[in-house]
């Protein structure tokens, strides 16, 4: 297309142009800054011929761009009279290697356009920044949502320490449960805990956890919701046969909504262990959204209260039954099933990050600790200890 100078005829008013057509507009200032004079024209006459709106006669518009710049500055003053019979002209020297001299000025509009189009490095790295910036959980909001979750994805550290005839522990978990905001699926896991002590008996070094389940949960109507799930795990030092660690856990929870403040909550928690085969769940929720930095989950067997200091930040405290039950092998060849027990009342800071999670760290007390083996009438107890603990939630 041979570049000439020519005159375009506005079919939209300067206000119309600003309530209906930025979009418009802007393709025309992006269609200069790529495709040069030429472009702005193409552009320019489509966005001009195209809709319902009738034709009227517009003042022109004014671009103002520095010798040397690619990028379009269009800071100047805009003054419009919609009466004015004028077309817009062509910004000349608008780009390097225009046939037409330097400087003219064309096409005013009610716009700071400067704001829109910037040489500004810092506001294009600002902007490219709120463009990536995924939205971050806010924790009032959570602080005031119905309780409709059991149990979720929970990946942690936990440390008890302990030497001699204490029972030190540390764990590596990744409980096999679905993220927060997934309706069903497939889950799997591995735990992997670490033993120091007790010099009384002498236990296997390390214990793992091997886990395959399904989990469901789902809101029926604006007064149910449902929290379900089953799973085959092996509990094992792997040092020979693991028959006998073998076992199936699984739980499924209710939830009643009579209104926007209380939750009630039912279900059973099946843990298929030697000590504890099945608890009991049941309590209420409390969350009232006009004071949303309390929240109250006095729900059995894992209670928890939210203090929430910010969108981003808040203390609490919780509770939990603690162990589990593991085949393993003694160093004179003979197996066994053994079955660790504690009860955990824990203090935790726990703030939000920018892929969702809930990340916290902890500090605990572990009290009425014991350890028995199906095979042994006999019963270890161990004193209280501290416990520390980082976890994040999803």
């Amino acid at each position: 297309m041979p570049r000439a100078k020519s005159k375009l005829r506005h079919s939209l008013t300067s206000e119309r142009i600003l309530a209906t057509k930025p979009l418009a507009f802007r393709t025309c200032i992006l269609a200069a800054l790529i495709f040069g004079t030429d472009g702005y024209q193409l552009a320019y006459a489509q966005v001009g011929t195209v809709g319902p709106l009738a034709m009227e006669p517009l003042a022109a518009e004014t671009l103002i761009v520095p010798p040397g710049n690619h990028f379009l500055d269009l800071s100047t003053e805009l003054a419009l009279d919609p009466a004015a019979p004028t077309a817009a002209t062509l910004p000349v020297g608008a780009f390097p290697g225009s046939e037409y001299p330097y400087p003219t000025q064309v096409i005013p509009h009610p716009l700071d356009l400067s704001k829109i189009i910037s040489t500004d490095d810092h506001n294009i790295k600002m902007l490219e920044a709120d463009a990536v910036t995924p939205t971050m959980l806010d924790l009032y909001e959570l602080a005031s949502s119905r309780y409709t979750v059991y149990r979720r994805e929970e990946n942690g550290i936990t440390y008890l320490p302990g030497d001699g005839d204490q029972f030190g522990w540390l764990s590596f978990e990744a409980p096999n449960y679905l993220h927060s905001d997934r309706k069903s699926g497939f889950t799997t896991n591995m735990n992997f805990h670490l033993l120091s002590g007790p010099q009384s008996v002498h236990l296997p070094p390390r214990l793992y956890d091997f886990e395959l389940g399904y989990q469901a949960r789902n809101t029926l109507s604006s007064v149910f919701s449902y929290d379900w799930s089953a799973m085959v795990g092996i509990y094992s030092d792997f040092e020979d046969s693991a028959r006998d660690g073998v076992r199936f856990p699984a739980h499924a929870v209710g939830m009643f909504h009579p209104g926007p403040r209380a939750d009630w909550v039912f279900g059973i928690d099946y843990l298929d262990r030697d000590d504890v085969q099945m608890l009991p769940v049941f309590g209420m929720c409390w969350h009232d959204p006009e004071r949303p930095q309390l929240r109250y989950e006095l729900v059995f067997p894992r209670p928890r209260i939210d203090w929430t200091l910010s969108e981003q930040s808040r203390l609490y405290c919780s509770g939990l039954l603690g162990g589990g039950t593991w085949d393993i092998e003694f160093p004179d060849d003979r197996n066994d099933v053994m079955t660790y027990r504690d009860y955990r009342l824990a203090f935790g800071v726990e703030q939000t990050d920018e892929d969702g999670y809930l990340r916290s760290w902890e500090v605990g007390w572990i009290f009425s600790r014991k350890l028995e083996f199906r095979n042994s009438p006999d019963e270890m107890g161990f004193g209280d200890a501290f416990m520390i603990r980082y976890v994040a939630r999803k």
